[in-house]
């Protein structure tokens, strides 16, 4: 059988109301991501063999067990992903973290190196970011450009990071993905 994997962070509970209070007060044309579904991507592996999802986590739980908890910081809400029009999202984002990139970094070359997943090239680009909704991109484009709300918000969140979390997404046609979790993995909090 077949699964959709993706590594995340969890949001903590009073962090993910309080982005859902600050995007209730943009009125766009945009699909906003449920607040259970609000996480911190480390890395999307797509689909997975399920056989091989128990080798996945012991690799996985393997390299983290060398990594102490350690914050992420998150300063502005904006378009995404970079400067394009339309838009594809609106985005909580923060700068880079050397240990988040070092831990994506690793899981990624040592997953590929079992050919565990297949996703394309891995980007050290990708800004850290909580996707909060997915622009409708054909509705954003009939608004009168002097009439677009802009989404530029300076904010401040600190998320601390203390495991991971490997989670299946199953998609369903016009419906918002279906989380949930398979393993989760602590960081060493010795």
């Amino acid at each position: 059988m077949i699964q959709r994997i993706f590594i995340s962070i969890k949001l903590p509970d009073k962090t993910k109301e309080d982005l859902s209070l600050i995007r209730s007060g943009y009125d766009l044309p945009v699909n906003w991501a449920p607040e259970d579904n609000l996480h911190i991507t480390l890395l999307f592996l797509g689909a997975v063999n399920s056989e091989n999802t128990p080798q996945i986590i012991k690799i996985i739980e393997g390299i983290v067990k060398s990594y102490k908890p350690f914050n992420l910081i998150f300063e502005k809400i904006e378009y995404g992903p970079g400067s394009e029009i339309p838009p594809r999202t609106i985005c909580l984002r923060g700068p880079k973290n050397i240990y988040f990139e070092k831990l994506r970094k690793e899981i990624d070359q040592a997953l590929k190196k079992q050919n565990l997943y297949y996703a394309p090239k891995y980007s050290a680009d990708i800004k850290i970011h909580v996707t909060l909704g997915r622009v409708k991109k054909w509705e954003w484009a009939r608004i009168e450009p002097e009439d677009r709300v802009p989404v530029d918000r300076d904010v401040f969140f600190e998320i601390p990071v203390n495991e991971l979390l490997i989670m299946e997404s199953k998609i369903s046609p016009g419906k918002a993905p279906k989380y949930s979790i398979i393993e989760t993995i602590p960081l060493d909090n010795s």
